[in-house]
């Protein structure tokens, strides 16, 4: 009787840590091949996320390259704007969540979800979106 009770232990202990086990290599292999872009999954672009941490850093600088050309008023403004927020405002980011995106052709739009803290202390979400073309931000909203 004790060998039984041995038996059906040992074998609920494998079955429990392979089915553990499995949980955790499909999950590796399911989140592999949705950022790899197999499937017709396009996944997280590097000039996106580039992007999106350079804006919630408020530094103009690290995302002038992944930007279309602009007019030396244009950039002037933006180096000012982002000047003037720093100092005044203080809304802290908390957290930047890739919600998906797509491409057709050379596009792709990538939809993030921004988490902020409010000089009240209130946290609040909001999504936003970018469109990438030729390797440049070309619009967010």
């Amino acid at each position: 009787m004790v060998g039984l009770r041995r038996l059906i232990a040992g074998s609920a202990g494998t079955l429990l840590v392979g089915m553990f086990a499995g949980f955790v290599l499909a999950s590796a292999v399911g989140v592999f091949i949705q950022d790899s872009g197999l499937f017709g999954a396009s996944g997280e672009s590097p000039i996106a996320r580039a992007y999106m941490l350079g804006l919630l850093q408020r530094d103009p600088n690290s995302i002038v390259g992944i930007r279309p050309n602009q007019s030396i008023a244009q950039r002037a403004a933006e180096l000012q704007g982002a000047d003037t927020s720093r100092t005044t405002a203080s809304i802290q980011p908390l957290s930047l969540t890739y919600i998906g995106g797509a491409g057709v052709g050379s596009y792709s739009v990538h939809i993030y979800a921004v988490g902020l803290r409010t000089a009240q202390g209130v946290d609040q979400f909001f999504p936003l979106a970018l469109t990438v073309s030729g390797g440049k931000v070309v619009r967010s909203e």
